[in-house]
């Protein structure tokens, strides 16, 4: 039987349940889910009468044949949830109504599945496999939970109507496509319905086929634990293996737990200190462009591109997202930050709104909405950084990165340096053989105000690429040095609090203020940016200080050397704190920032670093007697898989079988002939070699054993056994299919095996 929470609900009672009836049976295909949804605020909307939907947080309308589709796939989700918790409400309290209902609702699904063809992206019920799959779960869930209750006919029905044509339609894309958490919903889908159905060939398929192995669900991960598609998705990914360990059971095996135990830990390791996920734009990064590459090991998540730096400090933690690497899907931004003290969240990164949020295309694909440089009012090129410098686990941390190539022959660095204080020191340059006109925005927590005189300046910056989608522009010309402060109001978590960004640049910009879009509310995120126009070089230096309402903040003042910012390519930058003063170099011609004074401050301390593998003490070993009560029996050692395959090879007549082992040094296939106490015998050009057992690696009696025991199951796990590492990967994939073949349940026990 399935677990019958995958995910938290609610127990609903039982009169309720029986209240509701099916909402998305009709003869019209489902669009994506995100499209029921408020275009201005993100929030679900309801349907309000038979012509018009509305949306229960600003009240605007829509027209219902406008998200007629969008609105049956909201139903279709909301149809299976409700299928699932009748499910679950049978099993509670064995009321055959609740199973009559699910019954009838599981038989009507059933019968419209088949009629629908294959929308744009090879869904049924929807256009989109995935979306499909999202409505099957549940409805696996609920089958399980009525299945008893169900008459042959009926079961035949279901599954053969609804179930295994939802295989048939979604297999393909499983496991190699562009979406990571999709191909775990895919292994689920799959594999929950051979669970229910009690097919071996559908759970070989989902689990144990070489292709998709349970070791293979891992490669969507990182080494250091972050997924590819970045700390937004990071959550669901780790939710939805904990799934799959509930519902394999024994089959998962000690390997795959101690994968989810290290997952969980690595996903502390990308959150902000309030418990959030960094809020970059999401990357649909696929199998095969993650597989090409060699991710090092890291403790920044150098594969992903997003460096932490983190200080405690006396009004609490404070973190500083980094996000330098390769561009994600949505992403128009290069080098964008997120900035979290005091509490709360006091510079955000643009994100990624909902699909359907109408300023989806003009502001969040665009780079305007993340804390960089636009060159000439154009959106970033496709490419991504390159890490030059960074300092970790010391009082000061540092990091620096370039990109080449930022637009066309525009090269851009961005050095980031996080003080015990919290005091953030930026320092941005960019240089180009051509003059071009450079927009530097940084989005605050509130209104900016600046000691200017700004005038409203409707339309002044621009009609694309992001810039249509900013109200309340308001210009003013800009000064070398600025002071500007965002104020947030109380009442938040933090409470209220000013945000005072010390600004350094050359001489002749201009000076805006506007609002743009802040994701998934109707409030606008608020915007200050510089402008230099006609110049090839520019550097801007910001210190950003956050302070608690009605104090004064830690930074006194701020200079930079040499004065002509532009010219130079190594910038000295002086923070005067209340009680102490910083100095520090950053040198665009070797892309370091280096702190110059106080001394000691960038020297590492002793911390803990986490691993590719989990790294722990392991815990004082219990009574022998509590062992013997409550652990199962220990798998066998290698040493012992390879004494049964070297006494099996010794019993067995090997003349005409062949086998790749290594031979003085380099593998090759060779003619195998027999086997005693003491060798292997090889025939190598007409002559009788003896390979000795002490010579010969686990690797070559595990394939000498595969080419001689094809058909012996039992001897077969011993010889998958012996093929582990990551570089026996397809050998251990070839026996553990051969094994499927001939007996899933020594299959089922090789995978019990595995070790982490």
């Amino acid at each position: 039987m399935l677990p019958q929470d995958l995910k938290a609900r609610d127990q609903t009672p039982v009169s309720d349940l029986l209240k509701r009836k099916l909402l998305g049976i009709s003869s019209i295909q489902g669009a994506h889910g995100q499209s029921y949804q408020c275009r201005s605020c993100s929030h679900i909307l309801e349907r309000k009468d038979a012509a018009t939907h509305a949306c229960p947080k600003c009240g605007r309308t829509y027209a219902h044949e406008k998200v007629e589709k969008a609105y049956t796939t909201w139903c279709r989700n909301q149809d299976g949830d409700w299928l699932e918790a009748l499910g679950r409400a049978y099993l509670r309290t064995g009321d055959q109504a609740c199973a009559r209902r699910a019954i009838e609702g599981l038989l009507e699904y059933a019968r419209i599945y088949p009629t629908f063809p294959k929308g744009p992206d090879d869904g049924r019920l929807t256009f989109n496999w995935l979306q499909d799959v999202f409505i099957v779960n549940s409805m696996t869930r609920a089958y399980d939970g009525v299945y008893e209750a169900c008459t042959p006919e009926e079961r035949s029905a279901i599954e053969n109507g609804l179930f295994r044509n939802v295989v048939k339609t979604v297999d393909r894309w499983f496991p190699d496509n562009r979406y990571p958490e999709g191909n775990l919903e895919l292994a689920q889908c799959i594999g929950q319905i051979g669970l229910v159905l009690k097919d071996p060939d559908l759970l070989y398929r989902a689990f144990y086929r070489p292709d998709r192995a349970l070791d293979a669900l891992f490669t969507q991960f990182a080494p250091d634990g972050l997924s590819p598609k970045f700390p937004t998705y990071h959550t669901i990914m780790v939710e939805q293996l904990d799934g799959f360990g509930d519902a394999l059971g024994e089959d998962a095996g000690r390997f795959y737990i101690d994968k989810i135990r290290f997952l969980r830990e690595a996903l502390d390791g990308t959150r902000f200190p309030d418990g959030s996920l960094p809020g970059f734009a999401h990357g649909n990064v696929g199998n095969r462009a993650w597989k090409s590459r060699a991710p090092e090991r890291s403790t920044t998540y150098h594969d992903s591109g997003l460096t932490f730096l983190r200080a405690q400090t006396p009004d609490g933690p404070a973190c500083l997202g980094f996000h330098w690497g390769q561009p994600k899907r949505n992403d128009g931004c290069r080098f964008d930050i997120q900035f979290y003290a005091l509490d709360q969240h006091l510079i955000q990164p643009c994100g990624t709104a909902p699909y359907s949020h109408e300023f989806f295309g003009s502001w969040y694909k665009h780079a305007l909405g993340g804390n960089f440089i636009l060159v000439d009012g154009q959106d970033h090129a496709n490419v991504g950084g390159t890490l030059t410098h960074e300092l970790l686990g010391a009082p000061i941390q540092i990091v620096c990165a370039k990109v080449d190539g930022l637009a066309p022959g525009v090269n851009a660095q961005r050095h980031l340096a996080l003080l015990p204080e919290g005091v953030v020191v930026l320092v941005d340059g960019l240089q180009s053989g051509a003059p071009h006109r450079y927009d530097w925005s940084l989005h605050g927590p509130g209104e900016w105000n600046l000691p200017l005189e700004l005038k409203a300046a409707e339309g002044a910056l621009g009609k694309s690429d992001g810039y249509v989608a900013l109200k309340d522009v308001r210009r003013g010309a800009g000064k070398p040095a600025l002071v500007a402060d965002a104020s947030l109001p109380g009442g938040r978590k933090g409470g209220a609090a000013t945000l005072r960004a010390h600004l350094v640049q050359p001489a002749g910009s201009e000076v805006f203020t506007a609002q743009g879009p802040s994701g998934y509310t109707a409030k606008p995120m608020p915007m200050l940016m510089l402008r230099h126009a006609g110049a090839r070089r520019l550097a801007v230096v910001a210190v950003l200080d956050p302070a608690r309402a009605k104090e004064t903040g830690h930074v006194q003042d701020v200079t930079v050397e040499p004065a002509d910012l532009a010219a130079a390519s190594t910038l000295t930058i002086r923070v005067q704190l209340s009680g102490r003063t910083y100095r520090f170099e950053s040198s665009f011609e070797t892309g370091r920032m280096r702190l110059l004074e106080p001394s000691g401050l960038d020297k590492p301390v002793a911390r803990a670093l986490p691993a590719a593998q989990p790294e722990r003490t392991p815990p004082a070993p219990p009574p022998a007697a509590a062992v013997a009560a409550s652990s199962p029996p220990a798998p066998p050692a290698a040493a012992e898989h390879r004494a049964a395959l070297e006494e099996a090879l010794r019993a067995s007549a090997l003349s005409g079988k062949k086998a790749h082992v290594n031979v003085l040094g380099r593998q090759d296939e060779v003619a195998l002939v027999r086997a005693d106490a003491r060798a292997v015998f090889v025939r190598i050009q007409g002559n009788d070699l003896p390979l000795a057992w002490k010579d010969l690696k686990d690797e070559d009696v595990a394939r000498i054993a595969f080419a001689c025991f094809n058909e012996r199951p039992e001897l077969l796990v011993h010889a998958g056994a012996l093929a582990a590492g990551p570089e026996l990967q397809a050998l251990h994939a070839r026996i553990r299919d051969r094994l499927y073949e001939l007996d899933p349940a020594q299959a089922r026990k090789l995978a019990s095996l595995a070790g982490p």
